[in-house]
């Protein structure tokens, strides 16, 4: 199982792997021509300006196969100009012969083949050879030039490695103006002349060429795709949630593992914003809180509050404070959430800045400003806790002129976080506190005191740990010379040295006090900060944090401390774009562009894994909140992976909150990610679109939790020695997280694998999660769902067969599924097909009017992807790749009605004859369907 573990994180972490892929010249749409050498490199095409610097409209071309290469035609004797492209391979060298023929007299600026280079090669360059055997080099950016008989140039990226070379037959002069235009016409081109030049391109090795999308493997055509265009009309429609919601009017209470809101069980749905859109304008804030409400989202936690500018609500003064005017707008978007009936978490800090007006306030402010934030010092430092303490109370006790309730008396308020995404056991700790002497001081002379009150002096200290274990950090972050009298004892640790070295003969007893030590600190701190929040008068529910570290002692000594201070949370993301071109797993983490790496999996061959195996965490009589998880764009199969949390996460695990990640516009938005272009945007069809059938399962409780497959059973002991009776494996790479043990995360397909906190040593209870397993199919306990995983990366599926929701979700081509109250047969390779009842209190045999949501890929228009990599982004609108299905309902009598995009009816309909209803997603345009039963 570990073996098979390491495959899938192998899959799932690929931005980590080097590989070979061959020289590419790929067609994107007959205008554009992509190089390819893994990454993208540059694009050229036909680009021309009359005389008046009006651009020039070149047609769609026709493409010809001639016996040589491909042949484009652009424009016919209809056009004043007739544009030819060759495109000829021949071993390294691909030859590009340009023809323009003028059907009229024509003056112009120039007509030119331009290329562009991609905005990565920040310090590429290109060598330019002119008439003469004259060179000069031009630094990548481009900036404005004018070459003249150029007959030659030269790629180089940022590494110095030559990319391409283009050589000209005949010498030519070339404007540069961002993009590099080489001059095929210059000034005019009289009627019935003809201009033709003969460029090369020569690689390192022989490129492969396709002459259009079609041809290359792994793309898909979207010429059959839809576009998803809805209005964002927050009108019910026929799938609006307004009236499911409904506001506490006392605190949120745990009862056990559970939730209960005015004594009854109460679960979140919801969503993120995050940094500046919590003080959107009134405008927005009442658009964004009723689309929110359509969608049965009946929470949003808000994070990121601190910090001034695009960050959040803060000032340039002083880290507590807020802005007045961000503040009114988070007021009345609060408010106009309540209005809603929509509940609202508070997660204000992560990586608090600090300004002059906390100079008085910190030991060491210029060393704190200097390293950026307080990361790593709220663990031990009680000046930088004030800080914390202070920014959080400033909040609570803030009241909002709208409800004129202060936050800490606010029963829509459901839950405060003390600190996002950190934690006294993590990687980073360290390294932040080393970044100010001071406060690196202050921590080693701490746990120096530390020592000697438990071992009485620096003998009793090296009879404890052994010689060794001194000074054995020094090139870890440790002092070389270290001494009790010294107080220069630093608690170097890190999630690795404790998985891995904590009974180690030389390091294991001092790691054991490290963790220890800090277990402590973090303890402290976690009880000082609950106990000001309570002092404020807030009664709802607290988080500590929710992070992670390691797999061994670390990892569960941070559980129990969680669990010792509210709810357990944590976050959890897959897919999605990483890395730069040429720079596979480094640089910017947070976009997604044409040329960046693509994490293009899925949860669906492996029942359990990835977003679903954060479960693994979830502790014995402990509410369990994810308040962080996407699939991530432009991952394709986001939509079956989005229904598997509603599915398996809120129903058979039992979870108690879900927060999507992150929704900071006011309704779907036009391409799949934000401007910038970030990626962690719910607010797609495969997010956000699928709620209409996504929240009446989770808020109607369609889905019933599972038997407790296994509980793994820890105490402090066993929390500090690393001595479990069960294995424990967490696989990190920045936000994605995949984790497994004993049981194999697999078992979350069954019911649920519990960490009980115990006093003293106990036995776990570790149950037989594979008689619920037959073939590739693990049925989970409770009947109601299924998981058929697969062999291959994109295989496997999920069945829902509840009284509420019905449907499929994955890959299952032409199988005839069928439920308690109808089949269906998938003839789409994958899809998402969802059936459910429309009524609260109503099943999909009771109900007159059922809804069905039919989703498969979620593209950006002239986006191309390839298992691997994001060849070109695409722009708006999303189009939606059709799905066919046949429906069979026991009911026999009815009509389907089409919705549009917003939910509401369109004029098309059909008669549902004998039960019977073909569906297509493309004949239809829309996702959405209404079925009123006779």
């Amino acid at each position: 199982m570990f073996i098979r573990l390491c495959s899938l994180l192998c899959l799932a972490l690929c931005t980590l792997m080097c590989y070979a892929a061959p020289t590419e010249l790929l067609n994107l749409d007959q205008r554009h021509f992509l190089i390819r050498q893994p990454q993208n490199i540059a694009q050229f095409s036909f680009t021309g300006y009359d005389s008046n610097w009006r651009w020039l409209r070149i047609p769609k071309p026709r493409l010809t196969e001639t016996a040589t290469g491909s042949l484009y035609q652009y424009g016919d004797q209809a056009d004043d100009l007739i544009w030819k492209l060759q495109v000829t391979p021949t071993g390294n060298t691909v030859q590009l012969d340009t023809d323009i023929t003028a059907n009229r007299d024509q003056k112009v600026v120039y007509l030119a083949l331009v290329f562009s280079f991609i905005d990565q090669l920040t310090s590429g360059r290109l060598e330019v050879t002119s008439s003469g055997q004259q060179t000069s080099t031009l630094p990548l950016p481009l900036a404005r030039a004018q070459l003249t008989g150029v007959t030659q140039f030269s790629v180089f990226d940022d590494a110095g490695s030559k990319q391409f070379t283009l050589s000209l037959q005949t010498p030519a002069d070339i404007h540069i103006d961002k993009t590099l235009r080489i001059k095929l016409v210059s000034n005019a081109i009289a009627k019935g002349e003809a201009a033709h030049n003969r460029l090369t391109l020569t690689f390192a090795e022989p490129p492969k060429f396709y002459a259009s999308l079609d041809e290359r493997p792994g793309v898909t055509s979207q010429s059959h795709w839809y576009p998803f265009t809805p209005n964002n009309q927050t009108a019910p429609g026929e799938f609006g949630l307004q009236d499911w919601l409904k506001l506490p009017t006392e605190a949120i209470t745990a009862r056990g593992a559970s939730l209960f809101a005015d004594n009854q069980p109460f679960k979140v749905w919801g969503t993120n914003v995050e940094y500046q859109a919590n003080a959107p304008s009134h405008a927005e804030a009442e658009q964004r809180a009723a689309f929110f409400a359509k969608y049965g989202i009946n929470g949003v936690r808000l994070h990121k509050l601190t910090n001034p500018g695009w960050q959040g609500l803060g000032n340039k003064h002083s880290a507590s404070d807020y802005d007045p005017k961000r503040l009114e707008l988070f007021d009345y978007f609060t408010a106009q959430l309540r209005n809603q009936q929509i509940t609202y978490g508070l997660s204000p800090i992560w990586q608090l800045q600090v300004f002059d007006g906390d100079r008085e306030k910190l030991l060491a402010y210029d060393e704190v400003k200097k390293a950026g934030s307080t990361r790593g010092l709220i663990w031990f430092a009680k000046d930088v806790q004030d800080l914390h303490i202070a920014t959080m109370l400033n909040l609570l006790n803030h009241k909002n002129p709208y409800t004129g309730l202060k936050y800490a008396d606010d029963p829509a308020v459901t839950y405060f976080e003390i600190q996002n995404e950190e934690d006294v056991f993590f990687f980073s700790t360290g390294a932040s506190v080393a970044r100010s002497p001071t406060y690196y001081a202050l921590l080693a002379g701490q746990f120096s005191d530390w020592l000697l009150a438990k071992y009485g002096s620096q003998a009793g200290l090296e009879q404890a740990w052994g010689k060794a274990a001194i000074n054995a950090f020094k090139n870890e972050g440790g002092a070389s010379d270290e001494a009790l009298s010294k107080r220069n004892i630093f608690p170097v640790g890190n999630p690795w040295l404790w998985d891995n070295q904590i009974q180690d003969r030389a390091r294991g007893r001092r790691l054991q006090d490290t963790a220890r030590f800090l277990f402590e600190l973090q303890n402290n701190y976690y009880q000082r900060a609950s106990e000001a929040i309570r002092a404020a008068g807030f009664r709802g529910q607290i988080v500590a944090s929710n992070w992670q570290a390691g797999s061994g002692s670390a990892h569960f000594l941070n559980l129990i401390s969680d669990a010792e201070h509210g709810m357990i949370d944590r976050h959890n993301y897959m897919g999605g774009a990483s890395g730069t071109p040429g720079n596979l797993g480094r640089g910017n983490n947070y976009a997604m562009q044409s040329g960046f790496q693509l994490n293009n999996y899925t949860m669906l061959p492996e029942p359990g894994s990835g977003l679903l195996s954060v479960g693994m965490q979830q502790v014995q009589d402990k509410p369990f909140l994810l308040s962080e998880w996407m699939s991530v764009v432009p991952s394709e199969w986001a939509a079956a992976d989005t229904t598997i949390i509603a599915a398996y996460g809120m129903g058979l695990q039992d979870w108690d909150m879900s927060y999507h990640f992150a929704s900071n516009a006011s309704g779907f938005t036009p391409s799949l990610t934000f401007p910038g272009p970030k990626k962690f945007n719910n607010l797609t069809p495969v997010g956000v679109g699928l709620y209409p059938v996504l929240s009446r399962m989770v808020l109607r409780g369609d889905v019933a939790p599972g038997q407790v497959i296994a509980t793994r059973r820890v105490s402090l002991r066993q929390a500090y020695d690393s001595d479990f009776d069960f294995t424990n494996i967490t696989l990190q790479e920045n936000d994605f997280k995949s984790f497994s043990g004993t049981p194999s995360h697999n078992a979350l397909a069954a019911g649920q694998v519990l960490v009980q906190i115990t006093d003293d040593d106990q036995a776990s209870s570790i149950g037989d999660w594979q008689q619920y397993q037959q073939g590739d199919t693990i049925t989970a306990s409770t009947g109601q769902l299924k998981w058929t995983g697969g062999k291959e990366p994109h295989s496997g599926f999920i069945e829902i067969n509840t009284g509420g929701t019905q449907g499929v979700a994955g890959f299952a081509e032409d199988r005839q599924l069928a439920f308690n109250d109808m089949t269906i047969t998938p003839h789409s390779n994958y899809a998402v097909i969802l059936t459910t009842a429309k009524a609260r209190q109503q099943t999909l045999a009771s109900d007159k009017q059922v809804l069905i949501v039919a989703m498969a890929r979620a593209y950006n228009s002239g986006m191309v992807l390839t298992d691997d990599l994001i060849i070109e982004a695409g722009k708006a609108p999303v189009v939606l790749e059709p799905v066919q299905a046949e429906l069979a309902f026991k009911r026999r009598q009815g009509k389907v009605t089409v919705l549009d995009h917003d939910g509401l009816r369109t004029n098309k309909s059909y008669r549902l004859e004998d039960g019977q209803f073909q569906l297509d997603t493309g004949r239809d345009q829309s996702p959405y369907y209404l079925v009123e039963f006779d």
